[in-house]
């Protein structure tokens, strides 16, 4: 892949310091693919981080080098040359769930019917990203995605638990 290719992909970008945890964007997202509003249902997620009072959006972020490809045992899910994005074949895909654990980022999930779940970006126009208020989502050239604040913080308090004892 050229670099001339990789400037001109688009990625979701999330910012959770401006996210305000309203979860319209799992109510969209759950809409407009399910035609319900059922957040279990969003292939975007708020994860809520207790000691940090925040919601972060969780959403397949398309991994330079994703680990869910190589970890589902069917070749069921690819990363389109064209778009940089990982694509799901649903139809082929036998929920095994081997990609779940895969994924660093928890943005594969369970649907309630047991089918696995992930973003595929509304085929070009993610339809969270135009409900989010604050723009904490954007559809916008690749950028390279660091772990949220809200992880960094847990860690820092994991280890500062772990060095006092």
């Amino acid at each position: 892949m050229t670099t001339q290719t990789q400037t001109a992909q688009k990625n979701m970008l999330v910012n959770a310091n401006i996210c305000t945890g309203c979860r319209l964007c799992e109510l969209i997202c759950s809409l407009y693919k399910e035609k319900e509003t059922n957040p279990a249902k969003a292939r975007i997620h708020n994860e809520f981080y207790l000691m940090e009072g925040m919601r972060v959006p969780r959403v397949c972020i398309n991994c330079t080098d994703p680990k869910c490809i190589p970890a589902c045992p069917i070749d069921a899910l690819k990363k389109d040359k064209a778009t940089g994005w990982v694509v799901m074949d649903t139809k082929l895909c036998n929920d095994c769930q081997m990609c779940i654990g895969a994924c660093p980022y928890g943005a594969i999930r369970l649907a309630p019917d047991n089918d696995v779940i992930k973003c595929d970006l509304c085929g070009g126009d993610p339809q969270c990203v135009t409900m989010c208020e604050t723009q904490a989502i954007k559809f916008d050239s690749r950028q390279p995605q660091k772990i949220t604040l809200a992880r960094q913080g847990m860690k820092s308090f994991l280890d500062k638990e772990i060095t006092e004892k």
